[in-house]
Order: C-alpha cells, then structure tokens, then sequence
C-alpha cells in the first residue's frame, strides 16, 4: 500500500491493547507524550503486514497501527498490508 495524506481511522480492536478510536495522526502529533504507544511504536517489527479493510471511503487499520505509525515515521513511501474483507472486519469488533 501507498502511504498518502489521507487520513487512516484506526479502531486497534485486533490486538488487544485498548487503543479504541486513537488516530494514527494523533499519536504522530503527540509522540512524545505518548511513552506507551511510543514504547510500541519502536518496538513494532515492520517484516509483519497491518491488517487493514475498506469501510465508508476510508481504509482502517484494523491491526497494526503502531508498525504503521513506524513506517511513517522511518519515511517509508510503502507498507506490506493484508486486506480484509470488511465482513470479516465487523466479525472481529468489539460488542
């Protein structure tokens, strides 16, 4: 996937870490108040895709946010992504 200037929802339900509705531009903007998901952030290996699904005209992450947040982070023009059906997104929510 293409890294543009769109703006990406993350609902971070996948992996288990509680980031709820965090925007990856917020923690961008806000990285060094974020020791956290910081800490994540450095640690997250970009070998492993993000997992990503196509809902209302916008591509969320639906895991993966913090490799995500490194790329863009490291310049990276790219990013290894597996596409989800958007079926198979709402299974995995939250109730």
């Amino acid at each position: 996937m293409r890294i543009q200037n769109k703006v990406i929802m993350v609902i971070g339900a996948g992996s288990g870490l509680g980031l709820g509705r965090v925007l990856v531009l917020n923690l961008l903007e806000n990285f060094n108040k974020e020791t956290f998901h910081a800490q994540k952030v450095n640690e997250a290996a970009l070998k492993y895709p993000i997992d990503i699904y196509f809902h209302k005209n916008k591509w969320i992450i639906l895991d993966g946010v913090h490799r995500f947040t490194k790329a863009i982070r490291l310049g990276h023009k790219t990013i290894k992504v597996r596409r989800i059906s958007e079926e198979i997104a709402q299974m995995t929510k939250r109730k």
